[in-house]
């Protein structure tokens, strides 16, 4: 690897710092991973707890999300994933789609991220997030937006510099234009020297345009590719 670089809607009012669209200000770090902590289990395919691994609250549990149909990455995955991203983490702008509970962008406020915002449309995963974000006491540094991601990113005016996406896995399936169409928003908005870390099932392939592959690395059943803008021009600039 490069050494640089759901499903009822709650109101904003449940939320923590929530806000409707508008632009945000500052770099953005993109996240859309969700159960990509350690992952304590007990009993069959139960999630109990996540843990932060590494950082300010280093070891400290997380809300995990509810029910059982998580996909946890593994620790050698993960390790990998952080060892080429911890340079970039320092005062990024997190942006957690598909957030889940919100392992991904507290992680990265663990690791010294400016701020943190996370979408996501699931209640129970919401009430999760806001579970974390309480117990850690990163409010202000947290900003929650609930909902449809694929409608509330192309209202944003920022750039992202770092993108993780991880969709439900499903999505490549059964989702893969609004997948491809929101690659593509994602690309045009990003600075030019921008990653995107896109995580999916080894049996599934999805090319998300705006974007070329860089390096590829699979976990048993896990892939995990990350890709860098291929400047497309934007035929509305």
């Amino acid at each position: 690897m490069p050494q640089t670089r759901p499903n009822g809607q709650m109101s904003c009012a449940d939320l923590p710092r929530c806000d409707p669209i508008h632009p945000f200000s500052g770099s953005i770090f993109v996240s859309i991973f969700d159960t990509n902590l350690t992952t304590i289990r007990g009993g069959v395919g139960k999630v109990l707890s996540m843990r932060i691994i590494a950082g300010e609250f280093r070891a400290r549990l997380l809300a995990p999300p509810p029910g059982d149909a998580t996909r946890p990455i593994t620790d050698r995955a993960k390790q990998s994933i952080f060892d080429v991203l911890n340079p970039l983490i320092d005062d990024a702008i997190v942006f957690d789609c598909f957030c889940g509970t919100g392992s991904m962008g507290l992680e990265c406020l663990s690791r010294n991220a400016r701020q943190a915002f996370f979408f996501d449309a699931d209640r129970g995963a919401l009430l999760g997030l806001k579970k974390n974000i309480d117990a850690l006491g990163v409010q202000a540094r947290s900003r929650v937006l609930a909902g449809d991601l694929f409608k509330r990113i192309p209202t944003l005016k920022d750039q992202p510099s770092l993108i993780f996406l991880d969709p439900p896995y499903r999505y490549l399936v059964e989702k893969p234009l609004p997948l491809q169409q929101l690659s593509l928003v994602l690309s045009r908005m990003s600075t030019p020297d921008a990653t995107l870390i896109f995580r999916h099932d080894t049996k599934d392939q999805l090319s998300l345009p705006g974007w070329e592959q860089t390096a590829v690395r699979t976990y048993g059943s896990m892939t995990i590719e990350l890709l860098n803008p291929s400047n497309i021009p934007d035929p509305s600039a």
